[in-house]
């Protein structure tokens, strides 16, 4: 019997509107996510990975239109909320983790009063400030930082981008989130640090029993974290299924271009595939297939319409997949 799924997503459309045309930037996106499930969302910038996670938190911005679909969290639709409503979701049901912790934590607060901040929010059983202090050590302690006390008193520019983003996730965790949005929490570090935050990432999400989204460049990094992958691409959803599939036999031929820029050890001295062009703007996706003019594979029908197929629990929107 399949789980109840906490968040479904369906037929998701944003638009933006530019000199009276609305431009579309996410396209009929859907999937669903049950509790305890890890799914990544990948592809390059541009290819609204950070606007779906932005929608499902309720944070878009005001120029962004939804022009269809429905975010049901736990049995309600989230769309239909105001923004008053929205915020009794925020934190404690939906936190999220953004990619830039320099941008994100105000750096002429310390890290102490920023926490705080958070406990005054969403943990009422901390009323006094002893508690306070107490359950922002303990917060820190949680996500690996050796010395709470003395970070709680530190600017954010005191600390490296790893100790910065574990702050972050304890900030995100801090409410008990039932849902986790990770956007792109390890793009800025270094190889070894960007290992430990995702062994942290899932570690919390074990303990705490979370449902996770984490957003990525990289197959690589959902592969230690996420069971279930979504490659996204211009705006649409094109090859989904288990993580371990698709990284084995990937059938989109951006999913396989992707994995073919990923460095491995067998690859050592020769030199890394690319992915000739880019991402084509708003205004340029007018093509049945958004990929066809960086694609091998193209034929001439793919300008024309392309065809969503099915097998078992893969998905892949391609007229000639592999």
């Amino acid at each position: 019997m399949d789980k109840e799924p906490l968040l479904q997503v369906t037929d998701l459309s944003l638009t933006v509107p530019y000199l009276g045309i609305a431009y579309p930037a996410v396209e009929h996106i859907s999937f669903s996510m049950a509790k305890g499930d890890s799914f990544g969302l990948i592809g390059e910038s541009g290819c609204g990975k950070s606007l779906t996670a932005l929608a499902i938190a309720g944070l878009l911005p005001e120029q962004i239109l939804r022009s269809s679909g429905k975010i049901i969290f736990d049995g309600v639709d989230l769309t239909q909320l105001t923004a008053q409503q929205m915020q009794a979701y925020h934190g404690d049901d939906i936190s999220m983790v953004f990619q830039d912790s320099a941008t994100s934590l105000n750096p002429l607060l310390t890290v102490g009063y920023q926490l705080r901040e958070v406990i005054v929010l969403y943990c009422p059983t901390a009323d006094t400030p002893a508690k306070q202090k107490q359950l922002a050590e303990d917060s820190l302690r949680e996500v690996g930082l050796i010395d709470p006390a003395e970070t709680l008193n530190k600017y954010p520019h005191q600390l490296s981008g790893g100790q910065r983003q574990r702050i972050m996730l304890a900030m995100a965790m801090l409410p008990k989130p039932r849902l986790l949005l990770a956007d792109e929490p390890t793009t800025a570090l270094d190889l070894t640090t960007q290992q430990q935050i995702l062994a942290l990432i899932r570690n919390l999400q074990i303990k705490h029993h979370l449902t996770l989204l984490m957003i990525s460049h990289n197959m690589r990094v959902v592969q230690s974290l996420c069971q279930r992958t979504l490659v996204m691409y211009a705006g649409k959803i094109v090859e989904q299924g288990p993580t371990e599939s698709i990284l084995q036999q990937p059938q989109h031929p951006y999913s396989k271009a992707l994995l073919g820029a990923m460095p491995t050890f067998d690859r050592r001295g020769k030199p890394l595939e690319t992915v000739e062009g880019m991402v084509p703007p708003l205004y340029a996706r007018n093509l049945a297939c958004t990929f066809s003019p960086r694609c091998p594979r193209k034929t001439a029908e793919c300008d024309l319409a392309v065809a969503e197929k099915k097998q078992g629990d893969r998905m892949v929107l391609c007229n000639h997949p592999e």
